[in-house]
């Protein structure tokens, strides 16, 4: 018996004898009738638990997996009420009728979550459909990055490389192919129309002439400076080449490089005037190493240029 119910028929104890003590109105005959119904109902609290997990036990043998995930995930939602076998058994459940219900009900990545949750009880039998949904999401997420890309859909191949690369079973290696290409795209398609910047460079290259006599060394101090604000680097890392300047953002970056976007455009100034050409600057994820920021000269305003790459 459970200690809800052990409290529950002593609390009706006490209630028929304070009662039978003060000389109520009930016969005897009701208050044994009032009591042995109030027993009943201890004992029907003490089991539906077990009741509503072998009710919905039944209804997966029978097929109704829609009702049997109504009852599992009432009894789930009073988990840290349930015995670690109840919770097993739920959570076990939980999985599996939403697995037999599927999309567009639950979809994968809902199942993942649900299959995942049952997985952390021990001794769980979810780990074979895990594996399986695992594979489904995998295939599913391979087809939408190939078809974003192919469509040159930059935020739509971005949310599917990552939510990939967190699927169980991922493959590393496919996910940087798809990262390369992902940039190839956004080179290509940030290329300013065939017009001539010669004018734009000269003008850049008079306002940084500083940054064309600083050593390497000095130059990477520069950017590093421009990259702090209020005392703090808002990137992880910073490469400098010839014409281009990598930096990369850590997730606990990005808000503050979204406010400070005019940091980047100056930093691509000085490398333009540094090697008097069209210089580009790119800003990815560091974890995924995809896109955030492109930073390109614009001949129009006669200086760099931010584009905000869309991000899932």
């Amino acid at each position: 018996m459970s200690r809800s119910s052990a409290f529950i028929i002593s609390v009706i104890r006490a209630a028929r004898n304070w009662v039978y003590a003060a000389g109520g109105r009930l016969s005897g005959l009701k208050l044994s009738i009032l009591a042995d119904a109030a027993f009943c109902a201890a004992a029907l609290f003490a089991g539906c638990t077990d009741a509503s997990i072998a009710r919905a036990r039944h209804e997966i043998a029978s097929g109704d997996y829609r009702s049997a995930h109504q009852h599992l995930a009432a009894e789930a939602a009073k988990a840290d009420q349930l015995s670690p076998s109840a919770r097993r058994a739920v959570m076990d459940g939980l999985c599996l009728t939403e697995y037999q219900i599927g999309p567009p009900t639950y979809s994968l990545m809902r199942q993942l979550r649900t299959c995942a949750t049952a997985l952390n009880e021990p001794g769980s039998e979810s780990g074979q459909m895990f594996a399986e949904l695992s594979r489904k999401e995998r295939d599913s997420l391979t087809k939408q990055v190939t078809a974003a890309l192919a469509h040159r859909d930059i935020a739509g191949a971005e949310d599917a490389i990552l939510r990939y690369r967190s699927t169980p079973g991922s493959n590393p290696q496919l996910a940087a192919v798809w990262t390369r290409r992902l940039w190839t795209i956004v080179n290509r398609d940030a290329m300013p129309e065939r017009t001539s910047l010669t004018a734009t460079i000269s003008q850049i290259s008079r306002q940084f002439r500083p940054q064309q006599n600083m050593s390497a060394r000095q130059f990477h101090r520069w950017i590093e400076q421009n990259m702090t604000v209020d005392g703090n680097l808002m990137v992880s890392e910073v490469e400098v080449g010839k014409r281009t300047l990598d930096l990369w953002l850590g997730d606990n970056q990005l808000s503050n490089a979204a406010v400070n976007l005019d940091r980047f455009a100056r930093v691509n100034d000085g490398l333009v005037a540094r090697c008097h050409c069209n210089a580009r600057t790119t800003v990815a994820l560091k974890d995924s190493g995809l896109p955030a920021y492109l930073v390109r000269l614009d001949a129009a305003s006669r200086n760099s240029e931010v584009l905000i790459l869309d991000q899932p």
